[in-house]
């Protein structure tokens, strides 16, 4: 796998960010249109993003040592309770607005933490006499995935 900097690895991020939203504007939508039972491959389509995403962003975190990982981890934890438990129970519209509202408090929370972190991180692996973390890559050699996630942001 080509390695890649900090700054493409949130852009790939991102792209997920963007695609648990838009998920989650399906599950709604589907909703309404048919209650909770007509809901069900919508909810378990994003539950499946969902666990991808906290996984492939922990394995990120990880690989880059994220001085927080575990708290964010704790975050994922509880979140997936809470999203199991509504798979249980019957999907309701208290049910839809926590899992909006954890998800746009979680990304403009503790995900703009680790966002940060990897800014301030990257910037002082460019400073003369900073620590490269080893994570070359540039632009020019980016990956598809990568050329394509920062296309729909550009989009947006």
């Amino acid at each position: 796998m080509q390695r890649t900097t900090p700054t493409d690895e949130a852009l790939l991020i991102d792209s997920q960010h963007r695609a648990l939203f838009d998920q989650l504007r399906r599950v709604a939508t589907v909703y309404g249109r048919g209650g909770a039972a007509a809901a069900t491959g919508e909810l378990a389509e994003f539950d499946r993003l969902i666990r991808v995403h906290f996984r492939e962003e922990e394995e990120l975190l990880g690989r880059l040592s994220y001085p927080d990982l575990d708290a964010h981890r704790v975050e994922h934890d509880t979140f997936l309770s809470e999203l199991q438990r509504d798979q249980s129970d019957e999907l309701d519209p208290a049910s839809l607005a926590f899992l909006r509202g954890w998800l746009v408090n979680h990304t403009m929370g503790c995900d703009r933490l680790y966002d940060q972190w990897l800014s301030d991180r990257a910037a002082k692996s460019q400073q003369p006499g900073g620590t490269s973390s080893g994570a070359g890559g540039s632009a020019g050699g980016a990956t598809p995935a990568q050329l394509a996630a920062t296309r729909r942001l550009r989009r947006a």
